[in-house]
């Protein structure tokens, strides 16, 4: 037994530091992957229409989630600022293996993030755009609260939930609780209701410029007020009280509001909180979906 022992002794003790090294290599990539992972899906939600923006919060999100800059080997947009890749490598050392003269070895993990179009969303603004009509990045554009809105490469007011001028306004103000689908109709909203139109929208903005003083459309976090999120309807055959079909949706920057109900407002591309991916048409609004 003892010559069965000594002979075996340094076979067990090799398997015991094998299987301990490994261990300690696979958790320390596992938390090196949900780094990435997180990380990857929190810069594209600036994508793509702020990649800048996007990989120093992916950088940040590593970061905050206990890598340090060192272990950041880098973090890429690709496919015209579409998708997000960020790669993480960390030396690990060796226990036991150092009896057979190893020392560590890198770890390395890696995250692609892409983002998609919106198949549904909540906290949207209640306001259709025409499907119809195509916009860019930085676009300045009118949203014009009248009778006649309503209609190709126009804007109007839908009723979300219910109608009338007190669910409108507080829609403007704090996005409607539901959820909105690609889809589905929604009833588009008759009458001008100025005084509620005016208040909710000085309301959202104010709230805005006190909450985030130095933020722009270029460069702003997610949940800033002025950040809102629209639906993209087809205006086709539309008069007065109508149901509209919900083909997309797009984001929004608004600027300013003024006594005629003119909504300046800038067209902007990024990612939809608390909406979920599907693969529509994308008009602006996107939600960032782990590829890899």
């Amino acid at each position: 037994m003892l010559v069965i022992i000594t002979v075996l002794l340094p076979v067990l003790l090799g398997a015991l530091a094998l299987g301990v090294d490994v261990s300690i290599f696979y958790f320390e990539w596992a938390q090196l992957q949900k780094a990435a992972d997180a990380s990857a899906l929190a810069g594209a939600g600036y994508l793509p229409g702020n990649p800048d923006r996007a990989i120093e919060t992916a950088q940040s999100y590593a970061e905050m989630n206990g890598v340090t800059g060192g272990e950041i080997v880098s973090v890429t947009t690709g496919d015209s600022d579409l998708t997000l890749t960020v790669e993480l490598s960390r030396e690990v050392p060796y226990y036991f293996g150092r009896i057979l003269g190893l020392t560590q070895s890198p770890v390395v993990a890696r995250a692609t993030a892409e983002v998609q179009g919106t198949q549904s969303a909540i906290g949207v603004l209640p306001v259709g755009i025409d499907s119809q009509t195509s916009y860019t990045f930085g676009q300045q554009i009118s949203l014009i609260f009248s009778a006649s809105s309503y209609g190709p490469g126009n804007w109007g007011a839908l009723a979300l939930g219910s109608s009338g001028a007190d669910t409108f306004k507080n829609n403007i103000i704090n996005g409607y609780s539901g959820s909105v689908s690609v889809g589905q109709s929604v009833a588009t909203q008759t009458g001008e209701m100025v005084g509620p139109t005016l208040t909710a929208f000085q309301t959202r903005i104010s709230s805005g410029e006190t909450e985030y003083p130095d933020a722009t459309y270029e460069d702003h976090t997610l949940n800033d007020p002025r950040a809102v999120t629209v639906p993209m309807v087809d205006y086709a055959n539309v008069s007065g009280s109508s149901q509209v079909p919900v083909v997309g949706f797009a984001r929004l920057w608004l600027v300013s509001v003024d006594q005629h109900l003119n909504v300046q407002a800038i067209f902007l591309q990024e990612t939809v909180a608390g909406g979920e991916p599907g693969g529509p048409p994308a008009y602006g609004a996107y939600q960032p979906v782990l590829i890899d």
